[in-house]
């Protein structure tokens, strides 16, 4: 897997896996944060260890349960599918949303949201503007 690595933690918010998925994740702004809990990027590394995107988000989702991390927002993508899951720090994880193929904006307070084409990757400068 090819993942940045957070220094202080050694977890990382977002990487690729050597089984060709992707995996990635927000923060939930607001969402109380446990008093030891872990990072949440340790989290995500244990996600990009599974077989494909779709096995990522349900392991995410079972570690998750363990209620020590924050919550968090997860993503994961193949040749397959797109999907996000939310993951409280208690209670269960919403199910998986699939997305349809296009760009989209991630974001820590709402749903994922498509990218209008005017601001797509290639179709304009701006898109930091949106």
């Amino acid at each position: 897997m090819l993942a940045p690595r957070d220094p202080r933690a050694g977890g990382t918010w977002f990487g690729l896996s050597a089984r060709g998925f992707l995996a990635g994740l927000v923060n939930r702004r607001g969402d109380p944060v446990p008093e030891e809990a872990q990072s949440r990027g340790q989290l995500l590394l244990s996600a990009l260890r599974e077989e494909s995107a779709a096995g990522a988000l349900s392991r995410a989702a079972a570690e998750a349960r363990r209620g020590v991390f924050g919550g968090c927002r997860v993503f994961a993508g193949d040749g397959r599918m797109l999907a996000w899951v939310d993951l409280p720090v208690s209670g269960h994880p919403s199910p998986v949303h699939l997305l349809a193929p296009g760009a989209y904006l991630l974001r820590h307070t709402r749903q994922p949201e498509p990218i209008p084409p005017a601001y797509a990757p290639g179709a304009q400068p701006g898109l930091e503007a949106y």
